[in-house]
């Protein structure tokens, strides 16, 4: 029997689709923000005064893994968490690698011919040729073949670059059937942002900053340029693909638009999403039906492989599969597909 590990969310989805389908979304979820932070003050400090923060030891992870998995029995979720990499990090080296950043608008005012749209406006699915009917109440794309391996982005907020990538892997996978690994590092030291403006893509970015990249360039073999998990010089890499078209299929509304954005998995492939990931259980967790439910924006973009509309939640039932970029100590609880939740 396959053990399986879900993601509940409700969605405000901005999918992208294109040659590959890129499927930046707005993706809530559910757990808590509760139980003792996973760092200390150094030892033996001056009164009077805050040492620099250090590590945080064995015993303060097990204080933090003691208070989720209260909190999660207290709840009645369905969920397990565990020890990892990010587990070790200092608070705002976890707070980094949620790198996503939404375009804002501008505080100075625009000239009259200049508009600023914070959502933009949404094609219908009879215009990407999808169906229109009820999508099945389970799929994996995995299991299909049509997903690349888990990748890790380091102690660098580049989570907007690894799903758009991932994206295109797997649009190459679905129409030639064929397996690539394109460079992450590739997009962030060439696009213009870095190019021109020497711009950090451990800062953190977003979808337009990537289509702006796959569809005015594209993308290159890992092997010519490796992940550093820093900004490195552009190596102008012989590019393999590109992407030729991009339509943007639901808006900030994508929470009703759960059978849309399963249409267009169906018909392009794993797509893309953002969601909040700054809480410490997301942080930790192993395997199970996550639940995030607090009000926070999206910081985070994972993509989405899948889906479950039997699985259990607190709120009822239904739950995405996802590909996160945190490697496969992260979700290490999942038989099958470690890194994914």
């Amino acid at each position: 029997m396959k053990k399986t590990i879900w993601l509940v969310s409700f969605l405000s989805i901005v999918v992208v689709a294109s040659l590959v389908l890129l499927l930046p979304t707005s993706l809530w979820t559910d757990a808590n923000r509760t139980g003792k932070a996973a760092y200390a003050y150094s030892s033996n400090p001056k009164v009077g005064s805050e040492q620099p923060l250090s590590p945080p030891d064995e015993e303060e992870v097990e204080e933090e893994l003691e208070a989720i998995r209260r909190m999660i029995k207290e709840k009645g979720y369905k969920y397990t968490v565990a020890e990892n990499w990010i587990m070790h990090l200092l608070p705002e080296e976890r707070e980094a690698l949620c790198g996503y950043k939404p375009l804002e608008a501008p505080e100075q005012s625009l000239p009259e011919n200049i508009g600023f749209f914070s959502d933009v406006p949404k094609v219908g699915t009879e215009q990407l040729g999808q169906p229109l009917g009820q999508p099945p109440s389970f799929y994996d794309a995995w299991d299909e073949g049509y997903v690349t391996p888990v990748k890790n982005q380091g102690q660098c907020g580049s989570c907007w670059i690894f799903p758009a990538v991932a994206e295109l892997e797997s649009d190459v996978l679905i129409s030639e059937n064929q397996t690539f690994d394109f460079s992450e590092q590739e997009v962030g030291d060439c696009n213009i942002w870095a190019t021109a403006g020497g711009y950090d893509f451990c800062d953190g970015g977003n979808r337009f900053m990537t289509n702006n990249y796959l569809t005015k360039y594209g993308t290159a073999n890992e092997a010519c340029h490796s992940y550093a998990a820093t900004p490195q010089t552009c190596e102008d890499c012989a590019l393999l693909r590109n992407v030729d078209n991009v339509r943007l299929i639901t808006g900030s509304d994508g929470q009703s638009e759960i059978t849309t954005i399963k249409n267009a998995i169906l018909n392009y492939g794993p797509v893309q999403t953002s969601m909040y990931a700054g809480d410490q259980a997301f942080h930790d967790y192993d395997s199970g039906v996550y639940e995030y439910w607090g009000p926070q924006s999206p910081n985070h973009c994972v993509q989405i492989i899948g889906w479950d509309d039997t699985k259990v939640h607190s709120m009822g039932t239904g739950a995405w599969l996802i590909k996160n970029s945190w490697g496969t100590d992260w979700g290490a609880g999942h038989e099958l597909y470690p890194g994914c939740a």
